[in-house]
This record gives C-alpha cells, structure tokens and sequence, in this order.
C-alpha cells in the first residue's frame, strides 16, 4: 500500500509524473487559457454522438480492471466469500466493443422514443463543471456505453406499461439506478466494504479520474420498501412555506432550508432528462424541466434579506 501511495499519477487535482513526482494541474492539461471575457475552456465540447472519446481528446477512457465475488461451499458446510481482480483481457475488450455497436445500432431509435436523454446541459454553477472538466454537453454523456445499453433497456421495457401505478414505480425503480452505480460520476469505494458509491454521495456532480460501475444483476436498489401499514387517514400535500402550515399532521416531509447551498435545481436534470418523455405521457400537466428562474440563489437579495432578518430575530 505504501508503493502505491507513491506511485499516485492524479493528486489534488493534479497530474504526478510517475518518474520524477513533478506535478501538473488538471486545468494545463485541458488547456484552459486566459481571455479577454474571463477564462477559456481548451477542451473540445462532444457532441450528440460521441458515446466514447475520440482518439484525439485529452481524456480518454478503458476498462483496467474487473472485480467479481464467488461464494464457495466448505466441506463441513460453511461458506467462504472470495473477492477476486482480473486485468481485461482479450475477450472483455471484444465485449466492451460489442456493448458499443449495440448502442449504436439503437441510439438515435432511443433517443426520439425518450428510453435515453437527448437534453442538452444548461450552464450552471453546478453544471458547468461537467463543460469545463470533461468537455459533455449533454446529459447522456454522464453514461458509460455499457450503462446507456442497460438503461436504455429499462427504459424500453418502461413504456411496455399501461397503467400509471406500475409505470411510475418503474420510473422510480430507474432513477434509482441511475443513482446508485449507473453513471460516471459513482466513485470506487475501496474501503472494507468496497463498493461502488451512489451518483449524489455528495450534493454535487463530481467529474472522476476513474469510476465504478455496476452489472445489470447487481442493481439490487431497484426496489423501493413502503411500509404501507404505517400511513393511515388522509394525505395533504402542499408546496407552501413552514412557517405558514395551520394544518395539523402526524408525519412531515420538509426540504431543508439549503438554499444556494445546493442546486436542487441543477441537479434535478440529471433525472428529469432521462424522465422527460416518460412524464409527458404519465402526468401531461407536469412540467419536465426544473424552473431554474423559480430557484432562489445567493444572488436573490431579498432572500439573503429575509435570512438576516430571521437571524437577528
């Protein structure tokens, strides 16, 4: 452990020459650059098609290892649990290759029938990193290939449901996917546990030097538990301010008061791109986008205002 710790290549946001330790910073190497506006981003902005890095962009991606668990039954009956690591090798590339050409023989079928996001990113204060850090412009590009396929699936398999009950539990049971291990920004926890962690471990959209990703059979968060038993009487729900609720309840569910803390607003369309068409077609009075010019932000002075006020009282 201690010569892999010396043999670190990214660190604080930097890149380390394996054989002299000298470091360079992440943004010389997109080639940001100074102007007259402010800064230039040098990476090239993908396009609706780029499914993978081109041969000439600055990051590319591969495949460097493959970890699978195999439970093996004792002699006197007890079971042991072994983690094993391969390098790809010939094979699993053919495979990653074949995971490609299957996309793309159904992509743009996908996209117009809404089982993959075809939205652009919108800049943002959260948004815009995944311009600048990594050159995606749409949503899509968030997604390995091999997560797209499978997702994709999901989605197909969506809208061969006809009534809204079971539709919109499977668009839940797919957002949760699309969380928990299903795009690029879930993070390798190495720790005792080693997993793969969800999207939003964070509030944030983290771009990452590598990621883990899951198998179809893995998605074990697809199901949602609802202790039905527990909820009895009438339900009232109302987008209204706490501090004005006369209404007498058992069970509460607030949004904290984050504010410009967290782009809720941002970060919904990493969902919403993905539910678009699905939601047009379950709910037709729902809006699909996430109302930017509604969210309250750090720039709103009366709500910076209203939080002093609050705080002196």
């Amino acid at each position: 452990m201690e010569a892999a710790e010396k043999a670190t290549t990214v660190k604080k946001g930097s890149l380390v020459c394996a054989h002299c330790h000298q470091t360079t910073p992440m943004s010389m190497l997109r080639g940001d650059r100074r102007a007259a506006s402010g800064t230039a981003y040098g990476l090239r902005l993908w396009e609706n098609d780029d499914l993978v890095p081109r041969p000439d962009d600055v990051f590319q991606e591969r495949l460097y290892c493959i970890r699978w668990v195999e439970t093996v039954t004792k002699p006197d009956g007890t079971t042991a649990t072994f983690r094993h690591y391969c390098a790809p090798d010939t094979h699993d590339l053919q495979r990653e290759a074949k995971v490609l050409k299957l996309l793309r023989e159904r992509f743009h079928t996908w996209q117009a029938k809404g089982y993959l996001p075809s939205r652009r990113i919108e800049p943002g204060d959260e948004t815009t990193r995944l311009l600048r850090e990594r050159g995606w412009t749409h949503w899509h590009h968030l997604f390995h290939p091999r997560q797209l396929l499978v997702q994709g699936l999901f989605g197909q398999q969506l809208s061969g449901y006809s009534d809204t009950v079971s539709t919109s539990s499977y668009l839940l049971g797919l957002g949760r996917c699309l969380d928990t291990g299903g795009s690029k920004l879930c993070a390798w926890n190495s720790s005792v546990r080693e997993i793969v962690n969800p999207t939003f471990l964070n509030q944030a959209l983290n771009t990452l030097v590598n990621y883990g990703m899951r198998t179809t059979i893995s998605h074990s968060t697809w199901f949602l538990d609802v202790i039905s038993e527990a909820i009895h009487g009438k339900a009232l729900i109302t987008s209204e301010d706490a501090r004005h609720v006369s209404t007498l309840c058992d069970v509460w569910i607030t949004d904290p008061p984050y504010a410009d803390a967290v782009n809720y607003h941002e970060l919904s369309e990493f969902f919403l791109a993905w539910y678009e068409k699905h939601l047009q077609s379950l709910f037709p009075d729902w809006h699909t986008d996430s109302k930017r010019a509604l969210a309250i932000t750090g720039s709103d002075e009366n709500f910076r205002k209203s939080m002093v006020d609050q705080q002196s009282a």
